[in-house]
């Protein structure tokens, strides 16, 4: 439990970084216009878990980072294809977008702390990152302004919690 409640914590500065500091002055970290710094963020929390909690290995660590990254790239790509075809047949393309983008990201990211720790290669860890990331999704019909901090500030703590959660102290591969 504790492990949930210090990558939960992490993650909060993390979700301020995602959503006020998702540009860099040199646009090195843009893949087709899309931000990656929110999801390098991320990686940084759960690479420190990854580190503390799971594996001895720096290329597992590594792996768990960069499957991170990949994990938000892929999930704001969902995102916005879902958002495309929902915009003018649903009340509620936001929600249901930022659902569909949470499930992808939180998917691809249990695939990668999986990697570093063969423990958490286990139905009930994936299942509750992956629900908890889909339904904190839904928050991005809160986004005003261009503001994604409701979304970060829900998503990032909760699926960090759960992936802290089902890291196995001690139990390093």
């Amino acid at each position: 439990m504790q492990r949930a409640g210090i990558l939960s914590l992490l993650a909060v500065p993390s979700a301020f970084l995602s959503n006020y500091v998702a540009r860099d002055p040199w646009d090195v970290f843009f893949i087709g216009g899309r931000p990656l710094l929110p999801g390098v963020y991320f990686a940084l929390v759960l690479s420190i878990g990854a580190l503390a909690w799971a594996t001895k290995s720096k290329f597992e660590v590594l792996t768990v980072f960069l499957l991170t990254v990949l994990a938000w790239f892929l999930a704001v790509e969902a995102t916005l294809s879902v958002h495309t075809f929902l915009k003018e047949a649903t009340a509620y393309p936001d929600a249901l977008s930022g659902m569909v983008g949470g499930l992808v990201g939180a998917s691809i990211t249990v695939y990668g702390v999986s990697l570093a720790q063969q423990q958490f290669r286990n139905v009930q860890d994936w299942i509750r990152t992956i629900a908890i990331g889909g339904i904190a999704g839904v928050f991005l019909e809160l986004e005003s302004q261009h503001s994604l901090l409701p979304l970060f500030l829900v998503w990032q703590p909760s699926v960090a919690a759960s992936i802290g959660y089902g890291l196995r102290a001690g139990e390093k591969s």
